[in-house]
């Protein structure tokens, strides 16, 4: 019975990231159309705006690295120590806009916990 709970953790996990990243498209996708204006209220100031082929793109993005546990486990699925493991955070979100600043497309490159923050704006 143990070494089904283990897999049942991994897909619940695998769930909540899922939730949380479809959180962030569908809101960005509601952003179409919209003056970037509203992407600004939403994310705060963007990190960086550039000029590219006529149209203007918003970045907002973060990146941290930190240490979480993971558990070992012996032959029988039982946990019987935590090891240490490295982890990275990161979201990157560009917006582009057309005349008047109006929202075309966007792009996301991420993981869950880096993009939580945008996510929870919607």
């Amino acid at each position: 019975m143990r070494i089904l709970r283990v897999p049942m953790v991994i897909i619940l996990s695998s769930l909540a990231t899922g939730c949380a990243m479809t959180k962030l498209r569908d809101g960005l996708d509601s952003l179409n159309g919209r003056n970037i204006t509203d992407a600004i209220q939403k994310f705060g100031y963007p990190d960086q705006e550039r000029e590219m082929f006529g149209k203007t793109i918003y970045t907002w993005g973060t990146q941290s690295t930190g240490t979480s546990s993971r558990p070992v486990m012996n032959a029988y699925g039982q946990i019987y120590a935590y090891a240490p493991v490295s982890v990275s955070y990161n979201c990157k979100i560009e917006i582009v806009t057309a005349d008047a600043g109006k929202i075309e497309t966007w792009q996301l490159d991420g993981n869950r916990r880096g993009c939580s923050r945008y996510a929870d704006a919607f």
